[in-house]
């Protein structure tokens, strides 16, 4: 079985792998859309996070428990306020605060005065499970309709987030730690951190398509305004070639009062044509 430090590691330099990503596309993108930037405090988050966790037994158990796990969690909820700018649902987020505050009262009472594993992982699960679960409601419920089929795919995987996070408060349940030491936890950790790799993956990469689909989409209406502008104009416009001035495109107002139909002037150059009164 894989060695749980080992695997912590490499859920390191994911994070590290994903915060390099969303940074590319904050800054193709951050004039363009809201809340990315957000994205990229969560990506940070996360990979300090799991820094200090890599580094436990090295600092503060207080740090490497605690602090780790609150950074982990604040990313998680930065990501879903930036969920909601993106799709224009900002809503507020006073119950989020508490819920994490409490989380750190928890987390650091059974670090410091009763140490409690099983406690700690259960407490990092709930508040992931509720926090990726209003990400999933967002992007595939509250969304407005003509975004939900952009925001689709990033919604499951926020979903399968939340569940897998429901199921592993039910192990650890079942099968409580039988150490307070996270690297010599077992089979169950091995399991979740494999997972939480995984869906962290899968996270970025459903972002990155989300944007990109919205790009298309916002390209498309830009598309469909202009052709509706093109088409409609009582004015004569003929679109060309910059090369050579070869016409490839004529809307309907020049038909009307050049007489040209368009099968007559598509290929055929304006000087071509003699629609100047005289050469420049």
């Amino acid at each position: 079985m894989l060695d749980i430090k080992t695997l912590m590691f490499l859920y390191l330099i994911i994070n590290v792998v994903n915060a390099g990503a969303v940074a590319f596309i904050w800054s193709q993108n951050r004039g363009r859309f809201a809340g990315i930037s957000f994205w990229l405090v969560d990506m940070i988050l996360q990979a300090v996070g799991s820094a200090l966790i890599v580094l436990r037994g090295q600092v503060p158990n207080v740090i490497s428990m605690t602090l780790s796990n609150t950074l982990i969690l604040a990313g998680a909820l930065f990501i879903f306020i930036g969920l909601e700018r993106f799709t224009g649902k900002k809503g507020r987020q006073i119950h989020n605060y508490v819920l994490l505050v409490v989380f750190v009262v928890v987390n650091a009472y059974f670090v410091v005065v009763q140490p409690n594993l099983t406690v700690r992982e259960i407490a990092v699960s709930a508040v992931l499970a509720i926090y990726t679960f209003q990400c999933c409601w967002l992007l595939l419920r509250r969304a407005n309709p003509g975004l939900r089929q952009i925001t689709r795919l990033a919604g499951i995987v926020f979903a399968a987030y939340a569940a897998f996070s429901l199921a592993r408060i039910i192990l650890h349940s079942v099968f409580p730690a039988q150490t307070s030491d996270f690297f010599k936890s077992g089979a169950v950790d091995v399991v979740a951190l494999i997972a939480y790799i995984v869906l962290s993956v899968c996270i970025i990469i459903s972002l990155v398509l989300m944007v990109n689909r919205r790009l298309l989409a916002d390209v498309k209406t830009q598309e469909e305004k202009f052709t509706t502008a093109f088409r409609s104009s009582p004015y004569a416009i003929t679109l060309t070639k910059p090369s050579d001035g070869t016409i490839f495109e004529v809307n309907e107002g020049f038909v009307h009062i050049t007489g040209y139909q368009y099968a007559e002037v598509i290929g055929k150059t304006t000087l071509g044509l003699k629609l100047w009164v005289r050469e420049l």
